[in-house]
């Protein structure tokens, strides 16, 4: 399952001082999920993308300027915004939904860097989060150094066939809202990405190396 959070702030943090999942506030909450359905008198399958965006609400939080801006939600939206209770309730309800018992995340650094934010402020949400996780930037680095091509080209690549799928297969918002940094789409980019390596990653005979 794709999956993204913005944050209020995200900076190096020094030694000793509060870690900054507890010093920043988790703002958006993003998942996405590639459902199977039949294409009819086939054996074949089509995936249906859905997708999950809430913003978090608090009275008081601290941030930083710059990372506002990357995401663009305002102080007044977060302030009106459902409290993060509520939000983890509507997320647990959205997998309940969809059947999902336990979800691996599916992200870039999802595990190093979105999960503490998400394991602070939404606990029953996280707690039908694996532990495990796919981190993408792992897969980018691999498919770098096998190929020769630049570690940014090969992330572009996957980030440009998700962007491809996403317009293809999803009534994408006519408003400028729903882009990068925007956690539903970035949550969506995450699973199709995942796709993408799945697609070009071509081991030889597995069985003779597990």
């Amino acid at each position: 399952m794709g999956l993204d959070g913005e944050m209020t702030g995200a900076d190096m943090q020094p030694p000793g001082q509060k870690p900054n999942f507890q010093k920043y506030a988790l703002v958006q909450i993003g998942m996405a999920y590639l459902r199977e359905e039949p294409v009819l008198r086939s054996s074949e399958t089509i995936h249906v993308p859905e997708w999950f965006l809430a913003t978090i609400g608090y009275d008081m939080f601290e941030s930083k300027p710059e990372a506002m801006a990357v995401h663009g939600i305002s102080e007044a939206q977060i302030k009106a915004a459902p409290r993060p209770a509520e939000i983890d309730a509507l997320a647990v309800k959205w997998l309940d939904e969809r059947g999902i018992k336990k979800a691996v995340p599916v992200g870039y650094s999802v595990g190093s860097f979105d999960m503490p934010y998400f394991r602070e402020t939404l606990p029953e949400f996280s707690r039908r989060i694996s532990m495990r996780s796919v981190d993408l930037n792992a897969l980018v680095f691999a498919v770098s150094e096998i190929s020769g091509r630049s570690y940014k080209a090969v992330k572009a690549a996957g980030k440009n066939y998700a962007e491809k799928m996403i317009r293809a297969n999803t009534s994408m918002p006519t408003d400028e809202s729903f882009k990068a940094h925007n956690a539903a789409f970035d949550a969506l980019v995450a699973i199709y990405s995942w796709q993408f390596f799945q697609k070009i990653l071509v081991v030889r005979e597995v069985h003779d190396y597990l």
